[in-house]
């Protein structure tokens, strides 16, 4: 059933982590399934997760890794129109 159809949806007012810029499947895409957007900096002496310091398979990148100077960028230039359309 996908997200959207289900009942039992719980929205937290909380912050979170997205590492959307990180490769989850090792199949090859049609289409760049990455979402470009900038969020907060996260505060000094925020507690992470204990998930993100475990060991993975070596198809899955390091959560630490920087994101690229080009995604930096794309997000730049996308990350105002999608604030925008959620105004909307």
């Amino acid at each position: 059933k996908l997200v959207q159809e289900r009942n039992n949806i719980i929205f937290v007012n909380a912050p979170y982590l997205h590492v959307t810029h990180l490769k989850r499947s090792a199949k090859k895409r049609k289409y760049n399934k990455y979402k470009y957007e900038l969020g907060k900096k996260v505060n000094k002496g925020f507690l992470y997760p204990e998930i993100l310091f475990n060991n993975y398979p070596s198809i899955i990148r390091s959560p630490w890794r920087r994101i690229s100077l080009l995604d930096v960028i794309l997000a730049g230039l996308l990350t105002p129109f999608r604030k925008l359309k959620r105004r909307i």
